[in-house]
């Protein structure tokens, strides 16, 4: 258990908590993640990059679709923004 936890609301919402030890493990896998994609996307040819960005627009659509579906719609707006972000870096 951490000694420290952060919170904190916005307006109307409800409280969130997140422990240090929590935060330090999330940031520790996303730098893993962020370490092994660089090395994968920067050895692709220029078709393996188009595809790439095909690829991963596709499956934030999903997640714009999932959260359409439950009325998030502000959430949903930000990933199709970076779905058509990524669409744009494929062409």
């Amino acid at each position: 258990m951490s000694l420290c936890a952060f919170s904190f609301s916005y307006s109307g919402a409800r409280k969130i908590s997140i422990t240090t030890t929590y935060l330090f493990t999330l940031i520790h896998c996303f730098n893993l993640v962020l370490q092994n994609s660089y090395i994968q996307y920067n050895n692709l040819t220029k078709q393996q990059h188009i595809n790439y960005w095909v690829e991963t627009a596709a499956k934030d659509w999903m997640a714009v679709d999932g959260l359409f579906s439950s009325k998030n719609y502000v959430q949903a707006l930000f990933w199709a923004h970076l779905v058509l972000e990524k669409l744009l870096k494929a062409h």
